[in-house]
């Protein structure tokens, strides 16, 4: 099913029975239709895995994978092992997408010829953070530029607001049982980038009142998460001016 949609839309799910919904059907109501949801159900206890299966018996786009506990990054490596198609698109299970969301970024990465299209996210929730800058309108950076745009905030530090291409992903997994490893993604984009294209429509809600595990009680986890972060963008700092 999944490699004969030209989209994957991989979906981490941990506990979010409350927004859970709503997400799922944000994407199922995209404009843009060709796509495949995996949903992976990563040891959920309140309910939520029911919640995936559910959806999965009524519509053929939506496949479910149950696995224990092991970590949202743990969740997207199996949900990329099992999508298919020629683009892949990551969604937190407690935020929503706008409807055409996809469109726009499919629409993008076709007219730039991008490997990478970016929208403007939305912080729906009391904790307040910029994502990225707005620029008045849509640019395309080549792949010297992009560690600069990344540092000026103009490439958002996280995964969910763009679409890629499945090349990007071949023969990557994310380190398991740390945390901030998509920004840690985003300093190596050059290595597996060419172009990337964003736009200032805000497409992506992203939820702030949900939890998070990088936002609450601190262990060791966190620090070597901390220490690794630090590293990769020391990495791309002096990769881009040595």
């Amino acid at each position: 099913m999944a490699a004969e949609k030209k989209i994957g839309v991989v979906i981490p799910v941990y506990n979010a029975k409350r927004y859970l919904r709503q997400c799922i059907q944000s994407v199922l109501n995209q404009t843009f239709q060709d796509f495949c949801l995996v949903l992976v159900d990563d040891g959920s206890s309140d309910g939520s895995g029911k919640i995936c299966d559910t959806y999965a018996a009524k519509d053929s786009r939506v496949c479910v994978i149950h696995q224990p506990n092991q970590g949202a990054f743990a969740a997207r490596n199996a949900g990329l092992d099992a999508a298919g198609g020629a683009l892949i698109g990551f969604v937190d299970a407690d935020d929503w997408l706008e409807p055409n969301m996809y469109e726009t970024l499919y629409a993008l990465l076709r007219d730039t010829a991008a490997d990478i299209a970016q929208c403007e996210m939305v912080n729906d929730g009391a904790y307040q953070q910029m994502r990225s800058v707005t620029l008045g309108g849509p640019v395309t950076y080549r792949r010297e530029q992009l560690t600069e745009a990344m540092f000026r905030n103009e490439i958002s530090h996280n995964l969910m607001n763009k679409l890629y291409r499945a090349e990007i992903w071949k023969g990557f997994h994310f380190q398991e049982g740390l945390y901030h490893l998509d920004a840690a993604f985003m300093c190596r984009l050059p290595e597996r980038c060419a172009r990337l294209s964003r736009t200032d429509a805000a497409l992506y809600h992203y939820n702030t009142d949900g939890g998070s595990i990088t936002r609450g009680r601190r262990n060791m986890a966190h620090v070597r998460s901390m220490q690794n972060l630090f590293a990769a963008y020391s990495q791309a700092a002096e990769s881009a001016h040595p």
